[in-house]
């Protein structure tokens, strides 16, 4: 019965650190390539704000992420994400990447995001971040 409930204890955890979004931004944005990587567009969904969705439409957004699927795979897929800056304030943050793909090519990107209750979330910071 211990070995139970240690399971599920352990079980619960790891569910609770999966599911919300990353506890810094650059997690939540590596969590999110993978997501897309994956082709697990449900999950890569949930990394955009309530405010992103409604403004650009459920629909462009899964057509988008898929698309997004396909480059990578066109790519031989990411080699690796490496955090170039994280820069945090207050609500909102901006993460700029490096982007490594398995074919050689690389490419930069700056993205902006929000704390979303206790998640970061990707949304436009409004004018805050410079």
């Amino acid at each position: 019965m211990k070995a139970l409930f240690s399971f599920l204890a352990i079980s619960i955890m790891v569910l609770f650190v999966a599911c919300g979004g990353g506890s810094s931004p650059a997690d939540t944005v590596k969590e999110f390539y993978a997501a897309v990587e994956k082709g697990d567009v449900d999950k890569a969904m949930d990394y955009y704000t309530d405010d992103i969705i409604q403004m650009l439409g459920e629909e462009k957004i899964k057509t988008s992420l898929d698309e997004s699927k396909k480059q990578i795979e066109e790519k031989g897929g990411i080699e690796s994400i490496e955090i170039v800056s994280e820069d945090v304030k207050e609500e909102t943050a901006k993460v700029n990447i490096k982007t490594t793909y398995k074919n050689g090519e690389v490419t930069e990107e700056a993205i902006d995001l929000v704390k979303d209750g206790s998640s970061w979330k990707m949304g436009f910071s409004m004018g805050e971040q410079q």
